[in-house]
C-alpha cells in the first residue's frame, strides 16, 4: 500500500499518487484522511476518495485543524465525518480502519463509536 502524506515540501501530491498506483499493478492506495484535509479541506478527502475509490485498501482516521498533522479525536476539529463517512460508504468501503488518535485511548475509542454510529446512520 501506498499512503498519501500531508504536503511537505517535495512531497507528493494527488497526481503523483495517482500516477504511482496507476502504474504498479496490484499497489493499493492507504489513504489517511487526515492528510487528505490538509492538503485541501474537504476538496482533498473528497478527491482522494473519487479518485482511488476502488484502490483504496486501509483507512487511518483522525481529525486536525487543516494545517498540521495533529491526530485529534473525531469531531474534536474540522474535519467532516459526517460526510467523510457518507463519501465512503457511497463507495462501498468495507475494508479495514485505523484510529489514529494520538490523545489518549478513551479518545480513540470515542472516535470509534462515533465513527461507528455515522456508519450506521447513514
Amino acid at each position: 500500500m501506498l499512503e498519501n502524506v500531508p504536503p511537505l515540501k517535495n512531497s507528493l501530491q494527488i497526481k503523483d499518487f495517482k500516477f504511482i498506483i496507476d502504474k504498479m499493478p496490484g499497489l493499493k492506495a492507504h489513504l489517511n484522511i487526515g492528510h487528505a484535509f490538509i492538503e485541501n479541506r474537504m476538496r482533498g478527502i473528497e478527491k482522494y476518495i473519487s479518485t482511488f475509490k476502488n484502490d483504496i485498501a486501509h483507512l487511518h482516521i483522525h481529525d486536525n485543524h487543516g494545517k498540521e498533522d495533529e491526530h485529534l479525536p473525531i469531531g474534536r476539529e474540522k474535519i467532516n465525518y459526517n460526510l467523510v463517512t457518507k463519501m465512503l460508504k457511497n463507495i462501498g468501503y468495507n475494508k479495514t480502519i485505523t484510529f489514529e488518535v494520538f490523545t489518549n485511548k478513551k479518545d480513540a475509542v470515542k472516535s470509534r463509536e462515533k465513527i461507528k454510529k455515522l456508519w450506521e446512520k447513514v
